[in-house]
């Protein structure tokens, strides 16, 4: 296999290479397998993580709030998205969320209103000013996308989607037994889907306090 990234894996996990104590050759080459993957995945999801969010800087966006708008704009359909279902689609807990909301209202780009079907639930719906700013990061956000992966032909995107897709799942699954906020497990799709029909667990929101906005 590949060595991905093998000096990093090493300082992340602290081996040698050699099999511990117990251990078989095979046992010892598998783990250091395992190690040199994760490894190459969680330096691959920091490095796209700070190219998207210097892409989204330029529409005034970071990672996690162009995910939630893309969410919330979503649910607008059905009703409206909750605040606790849009912490469980991102991953995270209830009050960073709220934080995370709390910022955005703040910013103009949602609100918080009374469901139209359900009078005892709170939904976020996008404001107008949200929508503008959405629909303009989308217009090149798809295009910067393919760029990323434009390393892969259509053949190892598929089988790349396929992989994580799997993976994305079982770590859902172990988180959900270690009660830790973990996005809902997500129906396996006959096609890849659009770059915008992707939702990832993502980072907290990194942007500064903004002053609350005068009322109207």
């Amino acid at each position: 296999m590949p060595d991905f990234e093998a000096d990093f894996s090493t300082s992340i996990a602290g081996q040698t290479g050699e099999p511990q104590t117990g251990q078989t050759g095979s046992e010892g080459a598998s783990q250091k397998e395992a190690e040199q993957i994760v490894a190459a995945i969680l330096r691959s999801a920091q490095r796209l993580r700070v190219l998207l969010s210097s892409h989204l800087s330029e529409f005034g966006l970071n990672d996690i709030r162009f995910t939630a708008l893309e969410i919330i704009d979503r649910s607008s359909e059905s009703g409206g998205c909750s605040q606790a279902q849009l912490a469980e689609h991102l991953g995270q807990s209830e009050s960073s969320v709220s934080t995370l909301v709390d910022r955005m209202r703040s910013s103009r780009l949602l609100y918080r209103l009374q469901s139209q079907t359900d009078k005892r639930r709170k939904v976020l719906m996008l404001s107008e000013q949200g929508r503008d700013m959405l629909t303009r990061a989308r217009q090149s956000h798809a295009a910067h996308l393919d760029d990323l992966l434009k390393c892969f032909d259509d053949a190892q995107r598929a089988l790349l989607y396929e992989l994580l897709h799997v993976l994305v799942n079982e770590l859902s699954s172990l988180q959900s037994h270690l009660g830790t906020a973990a996005p809902a497990r997500v129906d396996h799709p006959s096609t890849i889907p659009s770059t915008t029909d992707v939702t990832l667990r993502v980072g907290p929101d990194r942007s500064p306090p903004e002053q609350q906005a005068p009322a109207a």
